[in-house]
């Protein structure tokens, strides 16, 4: 377990070392630091990698077949489990903005998934917390497609918050502590977000955090509905993730506590 420790601590530090380079340098330095140990190498470039496909802008697309009774308005964003995008929908005489997660199929089609799938969204649907982002809606369209429902929140990712207004210890200790409390009744739950960082948390304009896409990758991934669980697609931010998510193994909801401790450095 020292071994294993260690190797992970020297393949993270490296990484991070090469992140504060500029991307044409990072080559030849990755070659100096690992002539004598190409496994350290195959191992930091892969994290590499998915930072750099994780900050790929997203190409146009033409718009989806929306649900019956949502208005999509723009795409929001693209990962490897769906599409985001801002819609409207119509519900009891009102309109009201939601970003529409809209899944992939392909992964969907069996049964069993299909009755997880619409477990999970009870599950998600009853994390009823301020600094959670609501799920409103949820169900199959006809050509097998999931899709979600969320409250859209107009806000300003944390990072970009903190570099914007500086604020002081005490303002950012309380964004912190909400988001330590919306996590804590999430887990209450059995519910782990997996993928804990700033671009997944929006203070909105009265300096409130909220939570986005909290147990989603909970719901999309392959489990047996347990905490503990093993991921069979690395659900992960390189940056934030946990030892056991780079190494691919079981995780828990000391996952997400793991992450949260590397966020508020």
């Amino acid at each position: 377990m020292t071994q294993t420790r260690d190797r992970y601590l020297e393949i993270k530090a490296l990484y991070l070392r090469l992140l504060e380079c500029a991307p044409g340098e990072r080559a030849a330095l990755l070659d100096a630091a690992c002539a004598s140990d190409p496994g350290l190498r195959s191992e930091v470039q892969q994290l590499l990698d998915a930072d750099t496909q994780a900050a790929a802008p997203t190409p146009p697309i033409d718009g989806p077949t929306a649900p019956a009774g949502y208005l999509l308005k723009r795409l929001l964003g693209r990962g490897g489990m769906g599409e985001v995008w801002l819609a409207e929908r119509e519900h009891d005489g009102f309109r009201q903005s939601v970003a529409l997660k809209l899944l992939h199929r392909d992964a969907w089609r069996q049964a069993e998934r299909q009755a997880r799938f619409r477990s999970e969204r009870r599950i998600l649907a009853s994390l009823d917390h301020p600094h959670i982002a609501r799920l409103y809606d949820g169900g199959t369209l006809p050509d097998g497609t999931p899709y979600l429902a969320m409250e859209y929140v107009d806000g300003e990712r944390l990072d970009d918050w903190v570099a914007r207004t500086r604020p002081g210890l005490r303002p950012l200790i309380r964004v912190l502590m909400s988001i330590a409390r919306a996590l804590q009744a999430a887990h209450q739950r059995l519910v782990v977000h997996r993928d804990l960082k700033p671009a997944n948390i929006l203070i909105d304009s009265y300096g409130a955090p909220k939570l986005l896409d909290f147990g989603i990758a909970k719901l999309l991934d392959d489990t047996s509905g347990a905490v503990e669980t093993a991921t069979g697609e690395q659900l992960l931010t390189p940056r934030y993730a946990a030892p056991e998510q780079i190494r691919g193994e079981a995780i828990s909801t000391a996952t997400d506590v793991y992450s949260f401790g590397v966020m508020a450095q």
